[in-house]
């Protein structure tokens, strides 16, 4: 920001540790990316960053395939 004007270099937010090709999916979205049903998937969002805008409730795919994860049992 130059003198308390926006410039194109600075218009917009970004979110950290996010690129802006990244996949927002809603809850249904994520809910079948998963292959869970709807039930589940409130159950275990608790677990998953969310991003909320207003009332909706979104998530990105990367958060997504992180907590696929940290979920996924290790065989020996």
């Amino acid at each position: 920001m130059e003198n308390g004007k926006t410039t194109s270099s600075n218009r917009g937010s970004r979110i950290q540790g996010y690129n802006d090709n990244e996949q927002v999916l809603s809850m249904s979205q994520a809910a079948e990316f998963l292959g869970i049903s709807m039930g589940h998937m409130q159950k275990i969002r608790k677990h998953i960053p969310v991003l909320r805008l207003g009332r909706s409730v979104k998530f990105f795919r990367s958060d997504l395939m992180n907590y696929l994860q940290s979920v996924r049992e290790r065989s020996n």
